[in-house]
C-alpha cells in the first residue's frame, strides 16, 4: 500500500509535521499552493523550534521524526584556519532521509532527479540506475561564488554567540533538491521564487517523489514537503 506523507518545516522560525485531507496552503512564493490526497496521513509535532544558520534539521521520510542539530564540527574561518575543533564525540543523526540547513538540502548518502511535472500523482515509477541522478557534493572551500543559481557561502556561515566572525564547515549538499528554490541572491533574499517541479529521492533503499513548497508568514518561512514512496 502506497504510503503519502506531508511534512512540514519551520525552517526560519518553527518547526512542525503534517499530512493529512485535502488541504491548500497559499502564500508568496510560486507553487504556495499545496494540495494533498486524502489518503495522506497527519503527523503534527507541537511546540516551537527557532533554526537559524549552523543547525540541521534531519526528516525521517519513513517515520516522520525530525531531528534539529549543531551543523557538525569543526569549524573554520574563511582562510581554510580551523577555529573550533571536532569534540570527541558529537550527535549525527543517521537515520533520516533528507536534510535542510535552512533553505539548503542535502540527502542522507542518497541523490535526487528533478522531473518535469508538477503534480505528484503522475509520477509514480522508479527511475532506472541509467537516469540522471545527482549526488551530494561535499563543500570543502568557502567562496562567495554562486553555482547553480545558490550563493554556496551561504551553506556554511555559522555565526555564534561564542565568535563574532563568520564559522564555516564542511558540508554535504544536494544541488539537484536545490532547485526548488529558483532565488538568485548574493544576500539574504526576504523573496524567494519556487519551482513547482516534483523532485525524485532514492535514500536508505527507498525511492520518494516529493514537492518542497515555502509559505512567508511574519518574519519566518514555512517550508513544506509532501513526500510518497515509489514502489
Amino acid at each position: 500500500m502506497r504510503r503519502l506523507w506531508i511534512m512540514a518545516l519551520l525552517l526560519a522560525g518553527g518547526l512542525a509535521l503534517l499530512a493529512c485531507k485535502k488541504d491548500k496552503d497559499s502564500g508568496k512564493g510560486k507553487g504556495a499552493g499545496i494540495d494533498v490526497p486524502t489518503e495522506a496521513k497527519k503527523i503534527e509535532i507541537e511546540g516551537t523550534l527557532h533554526v537559524q544558520f549552523g543547525h540541521i534539521t534531519y526528516i525521517n521520510l519513513q517515520t516522520g521524526k525530525q531531528e534539529r542539530h549543531e551543523v557538525p564540527r569543526p569549524y573554520y574561518k574563511v582562510d581554510g584556519t580551523e577555529v573550533v575543533p571536532a569534540p570527541k564525540e558529537q550527535t549525527v543523526p543517521t537515520d533520516w532521509d533528507i536534510a535542510f540547513h535552512h533553505w539548503y538540502p542535502a540527502t542522507n548518502k542518497g541523490a535526487a532527479i528533478m522531473t518535469d511535472k508538477t503534480d505528484l500523482n503522475e509520477v509514480n515509477a522508479v527511475p532506472g540506475a541509467d537516469a540522471p541522478w545527482v549526488e551530494d557534493e561535499y563543500i570543502t572551500t568557502f567562496t562567495g561564488e554562486v553555482k547553480g543559481g545558490r550563493e554556496e557561502a551561504l551553506v556554511h556561515m555559522l555565526p555564534t554567540k561564542e565568535h563574532f566572525y563568520q564559522m564555516y564547515a564542511k558540508m554535504y549538499f544536494n544541488s539537484e533538491l536545490a532547485k526548488f528554490d529558483k532565488t538568485v541572491s548574493k544576500d539574504m533574499p526576504r523573496e524567494h521564487f519556487l519551482q513547482d517541479n516534483v523532485f525524485i529521492l532514492k535514500s536508505r533503499g527507498k525511492v520518494y517523489a516529493l514537492r518542497i513548497y515555502a509559505k512567508r508568514a511574519s518574519d519566518a518561512w514555512k517550508h513544506t514537503v509532501v513526500a510518497k514512496e515509489l514502489q
